[in-house]
């Protein structure tokens, strides 16, 4: 796609510079568009990731708490 632009963009320049500069300005602020996107995407996917790593801590520290609930309630019982 890229390069049917330029190819278009240079035909432009050759022969109406107002337009070709519209078109220039389209063609760019599509880029930028498509650079945001990826950004956005990059952006979601580090989300995912550490929400699947904080699952996982959680995860752990529920583990712990059950683990220290049931030492806690064998000593209970001990000391009775």
């Amino acid at each position: 796609m890229i390069n049917n632009e330029i190819v278009r963009l240079e035909r432009l320049l050759k022969s109406n510079k107002l337009e070709f500069l519209d078109e220039l300005s389209f063609v760019l602020n599509h880029l930028q568009i498509e650079n945001k996107i990826g950004d956005i995407i990059k952006v979601k996917l580090a989300f995912k990731n550490t929400l699947e790593e904080l699952q996982e801590i959680l995860a752990e520290k529920m583990e712990l708490i059950d683990k220290i609930s049931k030492i806690n309630a064998v000593s209970h019982l001990i000391r009775r």
